[in-house]
């Protein structure tokens, strides 16, 4: 399956529920991730699937039609015992979409077209992989769009003898939706699962953080997860930044999860901005984060970027970040935080930081 890629840029509108479902993307692109939702995907019959076989597919393709199509997500698993394997293809969506099936649907398509054209993607006996289309539903209402395409055509308005005669022809595609919100799926997310801490910070971020990051620190300390650290990192300053949380203790919370070290400083600090946060709103939570004088604070903010950046692309690019750094303020340095997480490699990070992040 051919990788592409599309520089558009999204309209502004649509701007904060892309940058939502992006951020839960970066997280999904992790093993760790991964086996946490195929357990709610595969829910009673997740023993049969061969953990250690999963492997990530492009997610970006091209059809037999040349017409692109984009899922967020794309895993292959074997079956135990078995030559047969399990394609889960899966879109995570903020709002919901009326034509969604279609959109599913088209996933399905290129996906076959892909494995006709490279026989090396047959499973070993020949046969084409089990293909299956998820709908990860992560934002606040109830997913009410049509989930098959017999729903989408109302086969149900349809003559009974046209419904009996032409059964499973034309329509038999359809796709799951999980409402990671609901009543049904929060029963079983496990808390101590990636899905658990992303539904418990969707909740209420504050409340939550301190038992997340717990079971994070337990979980993925080491330094084979940084890289999934990095994305939920990301992930969880979205959500904080959302609440309108100071960037001041979103910086010192991204650092601390990359990171992972002194935890119980970590939970200290975090009390105390969460009761600022919550007793005398973000301007005296800004006050009691920062803890300094805005100069002081200033400084440490530019010092910890220069760190953060030395650790994800090289002392090389932090070092010339700090010529950079020095002259700026709050506001320039947040959009230089922004951009650590977001680029890929150390020139387009300082790029961004000298063209004003």
């Amino acid at each position: 399956m051919r990788r592409t890629r599309s520089d558009a840029p999204a309209p502004a509108s649509a701007a904060p529920a892309r940058r939502h479902d992006q951020t839960y993307k970066r997280v999904f692109l992790h093993v760790v991730a991964a086996l946490s939702l195929l357990r709610l995907l595969a829910r009673g019959w997740f023993h049969e699937l061969d953990l250690p076989t999963i492997e990530s597919l492009p997610t970006e393709n091209v059809g037999a039609d040349l017409t692109r199509r984009f899922c967020d997500a794309a895993w292959r698993v074997r079956f135990k015992n078995s030559d047969r394997s399990v394609i889960f293809l899966v879109e995570f969506q903020s709002s919901g979409d009326p034509a969604m099936v279609l959109r599913t649907l088209r996933y399905s398509e290129t996906v076959y077209d892909a494995i006709r054209a490279n026989p090396d993607l047959l499973d070993p006996n020949g046969a084409v992989p089990l293909v299956l289309t998820y709908v990860v539903n992560t934002g606040a209402q109830r997913w009410t769009a049509e989930t098959s395409v017999a729903g989408l055509v109302r086969e149900d308005e349809l003559p009974p003898a046209v419904v009996r005669a032409t059964a499973g022809t034309g329509t038999a595609h359809r796709h799951e939706v999980v409402d990671l919100q609901s009543p049904e799926a929060r029963q079983l997310i496990p808390d101590d699962s990636v899905l658990g801490w992303l539904a418990a910070l969707e909740q209420d971020p504050w409340e939550s953080f301190p038992a997340v990051y717990e079971h994070l620190a337990s979980q993925c300390a080491g330094p084979e997860h940084k890289s999934f650290r990095e994305a939920f990192a990301e992930w969880t300053a979205e959500r904080m930044r959302a609440t309108g949380a100071p960037e001041a203790a979103i910086r010192t919370i991204v650092e601390r999860i990359i990171d992972l070290k002194e935890e119980k400083d970590m939970g200290r600090t975090y009390t105390e901005w969460a009761e600022g946060h919550r007793q005398t709103g973000l301007a005296q939570g800004l006050a009691q984060g920062l803890a300094q004088g805005l100069e002081q604070g200033l400084a440490q903010s530019r010092a910890t970027v220069i760190r953060l950046a030395s650790r994800r692309f090289g002392t090389q690019t932090a070092t010339r970040l700090a010529g950079l750094v020095r002259p700026m303020g709050e506001e320039d340095l947040a959009r230089v935080f922004d951009a650590v997480v977001e680029c890929e490699t150390g020139e387009e990070f300082l790029d961004r930081a000298a063209n004003g992040a």
